[in-house]
């Protein structure tokens, strides 16, 4: 079953929560007031969480077991695209959620996200690198 959060009652604000496998509830935040050792060098990010990591993920097509889904979802036979959690787990376990037993369950997008963010920042950046010699090579032909 799905719960809403509507409004948070936390102390740091957002209305995100999950359940953790060991039945704790916590709210998603991501307000500056609550992280630590934050690093904006790429060339500084630890090892662990280099998104170029992710240049080996596996998007999937796939459809979900009926027995899985309620009655009448809205994901009941459709083709979805997504990742599957032991393929996380393999290429950039720290996007990934384990059960008590240490089994990947799920992956958190709210790491891959900005992992992936960082990855199109980068390609941004060559893109205009290529551009500017092109059109410096360009200027040198005319």
């Amino acid at each position: 079953k799905r719960v809403q959060f509507p409004h948070s009652t936390s102390s740091i604000g957002g209305n995100t929560a999950r359940l953790t496998s060991n039945g704790t509830l916590n709210w998603n935040s991501s307000t500056r007031r609550i992280k630590t050792d934050i690093v904006y060098d790429a060339d500084k990010f630890d090892p662990s969480v280099d998104p170029h990591q992710l240049y080996n993920l596996r998007v999937v097509q796939f459809k979900y077991k009926q027995e899985c889904l309620e009655e009448g979802d809205f994901n009941t036979g459709r083709n979805v695209l997504g990742l599957i959690a032991e393929d996380v787990d393999e290429d950039y376990k720290i996007a990934t959620y384990h059960d008590n037993h240490g089994t990947p369950v799920n992956w958190d997008y709210t790491i891959l996200v900005p992992a992936l963010i960082k990855m199109v920042q980068e390609q941004h950046e060559d893109i205009e690198i290529l551009k500017d010699k092109l059109n410096t090579l360009e200027r040198s032909i005319r």
